[in-house]
């Protein structure tokens, strides 16, 4: 039997087990698996990871300096790219993170990190500030 390479994400993680699994993000590209999405949450996996074929995908590069890319799908469902600055910041409560993408003066995506290893992000997106 194949294993799923799609697994469910039904469960939204206890906000203590991300305070005890010392959270951070891998540095690389990260692409909207918009398939596993659930309950309002969005799953992002790692470039290698096998997504299914589809007309656009939402994506972002972090890089270890703090700058990298936003890749937004674009109204052609081509993709485009847009050089950015993110970071990583205490969340409302003392067990979630937030990560934060500028282009230019502009936030384009803020998310409150629920999930984080080399295999998934998983994030409760946020309205810009």
């Amino acid at each position: 039997m194949q294993s799923d390479p799609h697994p469910s994400n039904d469960a939204v993680p206890d906000p203590s087990d991300l305070a005890a699994s010392n959270l951070s993000i891998e540095h690389g590209k990260w692409t909207h698996s918009h398939e596993e999405d659930h309950g309002g949450l969005m799953v992002f996996r790692p470039d290698s990871f096998p997504f299914p074929r589809s007309r656009g995908r939402l994506a972002f590069v972090l890089q270890g300096d703090g700058q990298g890319t936003y890749i937004p799908i674009g109204a052609d469902d081509q993709s485009g790219s847009v050089p950015a600055q993110w970071n990583i910041e205490p969340g409302t409560s003392p067990v979630s993170l937030l990560l934060r993408i500028q282009a230019g003066d502009r936030e384009v995506f803020c998310a409150q990190v629920l999930k984080a290893n080399p295999a998934e992000l998983l994030l409760r997106m946020l309205p810009p500030s």
